[in-house]
């Protein structure tokens, strides 16, 4: 997911994100963007050897803000395997990016049914 432009925000609720396959779950952001994402579903899938999530930014830094809290992270998803799962800031002095994942859901995100009507409704 790439989230680029100046002060770009994304809200994103209610999704199922599986990563990595061949590449990271990798949230590239904009100078000043914002990525929120609360009550979603994070799977490891693919390459174990791959970080869940990477994220990178401008040489100079930015101010941006990856808050992923409130979301289930499958089932052993602890704040030690998380760590190890995430590159950023903590990993690398020179992203200047923190990714929040705390609080931690304890159980799977119910999922919501909605009908294809109902999705269309929103395009009209």
């Amino acid at each position: 997911m790439a989230v680029s432009g100046l002060a770009t925000r994304v809200l994103a609720a209610g999704n199922t994100f599986v990563g990595p396959t061949y590449w990271h779950m990798n949230f590239d952001l904009g100078d000043r963007a914002t990525l929120i994402a609360h009550g979603n579903h994070i799977s490891r899938g693919g390459d174990p050897d791959q970080d869940l999530v990477h994220t990178s930014t401008y040489p100079l830094g930015n101010s941006a803000t990856v808050d992923l809290g409130s979301n289930y992270w499958f089932d052993d998803g602890t704040p030690v395997l998380l760590d190890s799962l995430i590159h950023d800031g903590n990993d690398d002095p020179e992203i200047h990016i923190i990714v929040n994942y705390n609080p931690i859901l304890s159980e799977p995100v119910p999922a919501k049914k909605t009908s294809f009507g109902g999705v269309k409704s929103h395009f009209r």
